[in-house]
């Protein structure tokens, strides 16, 4: 199954290109991309009528926990 940034690059769109259609900032494509979210029904039905996929077809990363990444963390002193 292709993931997102596949279908994107198959159509030489960059996440700018992507984002602007779909009338999102490029940083959520990013997130979509990186799995720290995921589209709502809206831009599903677009991205799936844009790459002329269904939903099931595309490969979502698994979803990034929330709260900072181990690098930001302070450890105990």
């Amino acid at each position: 199954m292709p993931t997102l940034p596949q279908l994107r690059l198959r159509h030489f769109l960059t996440q700018k290109a992507l984002a602007d259609q779909l009338g999102v900032h490029p940083r959520i494509v990013s997130a979509w991309e990186q799995g720290r979210n995921r589209p709502n029904m809206k831009h599903l039905r677009e991205l799936c009528e844009m790459f002329e996929v269904g939903p099931e077809e595309i490969e979502w990363p698994a979803k990034s926990p929330a709260g900072p990444s181990p690098a930001r963390q302070h450890s105990p002193r």
